[in-house]
């Protein structure tokens, strides 16, 4: 086959620099079940980081269906609807959260560039802490803390 040929279909799989596109939003949700299927009899570990995987717009359906077949589940995500899903990922059990952290208030703001980030992220904490004290499940949310308080703030 030739390298032109080659080049084009790379591109119309949005695998070469042709696309933009990711392939976590052109594949269809039924694409990834398949693969977490085949999968399954293995228990793996589906460590999902980013770019930011809440922005898959069924990352959490995903992710259930995952733990569902018996594999580990955990996600390193910067908070973006972290919140919104908060009970849900409790009482499903996802294995691990790892909430990023860019540094103290100041420099999550400037890194995100909004101001009240941290205060966002921390809130996004505090509602997963307080759904694991209501269904009494095994998750355990990691965070990168540089500051005292914060710590304080979230072991309430």
């Amino acid at each position: 086959m030739k390298q032109e040929k080659k080049s084009q279909i790379r591109s119309n799989q949005g695998l070469g620099s042709g696309r933009k596109k990711s392939l976590l939003k052109t594949l269809p949700v039924e694409s990834y079940k398949e693969l977490v299927d085949n999968l399954a009899f293995y228990k793996p570990c589906f460590y999902v980081t980013g770019g930011e995987p809440f922005l898959y717009l069924r990352f959490v359906e995903l992710l259930n269906y995952a733990k569902e077949k018996g594999c580990n589940v955990d996600v390193v995500t910067n908070d973006v609807k972290l919140k919104q899903y908060a009970e849900e990922i409790v009482r499903i059990q996802w294995d691990m959260i790892i909430l990023s952290f860019d540094g103290p208030e100041e420099i999550l703001d400037l890194c995100r560039r909004t101001r009240g980030a941290h205060i966002t992220a921390v809130d996004c904490l505090l509602e997963v802490q307080k759904w694991r004290k209501t269904a009494l499940a095994e998750i355990s949310p990691i965070y990168w803390l540089q500051q005292p308080s914060l710590w304080q703030t979230l072991h309430a």
